[in-house]
């Protein structure tokens, strides 16, 4: 084996390491060249290392000396590649948080309040309208309802306000100073 294939390859473990040490950064387009074993043997880094075969990639990482020998080399070899891979895939894929305008935020959030306002107010006057109609379920069930309605009007009693204007279609929220 010649001396630039074995260099080639202690390089590439070096680079590898490196990159997962965070040591050194890769730019965006070299990252789909450590999707595959086959596309990392073609990658080409300037002052480091050029392409080199598959399998005399392989023969040069097994033949390393070291902590370990032989197959063991390679496979870790291949795992730091699936590793960096990885790790720079992720960091790719994490979405970027736009700043947000705080009054668009607080807007949002009332918006937000308001309609949980409104669907709590809709499954009130539902369960209130359901209580009141005899015979539709057993009277344990809707004693229990009913307990449970009177519990959650005193609980949010201090937070709004529930009125229902002259059509017992039409609840109308009001906010509660305190």
């Amino acid at each position: 084996m010649r001396n630039s294939t074995a260099e080639n390859a202690q390089h590439r473990l070096s680079w590898l390491e490196d990159v997962l040490a965070k040591k050194i950064s890769i730019q965006d387009h070299l990252v789909p060249s450590l999707r595959t074993m086959r596309s990392f043997c073609g990658l080409t880094v300037n002052g480091r290392f050029k392409p080199i075969a598959y399998n005399t990639l392989k023969n040069a990482v097994m033949s390393m000396t070291g902590r370990t020998r032989g197959h063991q080399n390679w496979l870790y070899f291949v795992e730091l590649r699936q590793n960096c891979h990885d790790v720079l895939k992720a960091i790719d894929s994490e979405p970027v948080t736009a700043s947000v305008d705080p009054s668009d935020i607080n807007s949002q959030s009332l918006l937000d309040a308001h309609i949980c306002s409104m669907a709590y107010v809709e499954i009130l006057n539902f369960l209130e309208k359901l209580t009141s109609q005899p015979g539709e379920m057993s009277a344990r069930t809707q004693l229990a309802i009913q307990n449970q309605l009177a519990v959650s009007r005193e609980k949010f009693k201090s937070l709004m306000s529930y009125e229902e204007v002259q059509s017992t279609t039409n609840p109308r929220l009001k906010l509660v100073n305190k």
